[in-house]
């Protein structure tokens, strides 16, 4: 493995950080109705076109021969009850504008990326899932001005088949 460990580690961190932030123990004792209306940058997940941005943020760390990217970015429905969070993680050596094979955690080396796939539903409660990406493939471009689209395409540990699409400016 050509890569160092630090920005692996960084991403699990990352990873652990958002898991814990979102637990349902502050939970109001009643369901509230949520509206998504505010919520503008449209997503595609799974081939459903009805989501939006909730969030999103971007990390980039360079040093002399490669630079690192993390992107992580959660579309809600239009109802505001599921949530769907697509964390990818890549060292590059020629800018991020391409298409990256996705491999498993371990595995992934220079100009291939890692990911987990994070659900969320609030409908009952809360119910969270985070799940390795196993394989798939990943195109990024860089728009300029901090503005990126993401096309995702993969499977799950387990064989889930998922997709995730957005431009956004972070």
């Amino acid at each position: 493995m050509n890569l160092t460990l630090m920005p692996k580690l960084f991403f699990i961190a990352l990873v652990a950080i958002f898991l814990s932030s979102c637990s349902g123990d502050d939970d109001a004792p009643e369901a509230q109705q949520l509206t998504c209306t505010e919520f503008t940058t449209p997503v595609t997940v799974n081939g459903d076109d009805s989501y939006t941005v909730l969030f999103a943020q971007i990390i980039a760390l360079s040093d002399e021969s490669e630079d690192t990217y993390s992107f992580q970015v959660a579309g809600v429905d239009s109802n505001c009850m599921n949530v769907a969070v697509l964390q990818i993680g890549i060292d590059v050596d020629n800018g991020i504008t391409g298409t990256f094979p996705i491999m498993d955690f371990f595995d992934a080396e220079l100009n291939e990326a890692y990911g987990t796939w994070v659900t969320q539903n609030l409908s009952n409660g809360t119910s969270q899932g985070a799940i390795d990406i196993e394989s798939g493939t990943v195109s990024i471009a860089d728009n300029g001005n901090n503005n990126f689209t993401i096309d995702f395409s993969g499977t799950l540990v387990g064989g889930q088949q998922v997709s995730f699409s957005t431009t956004h400016t972070f």
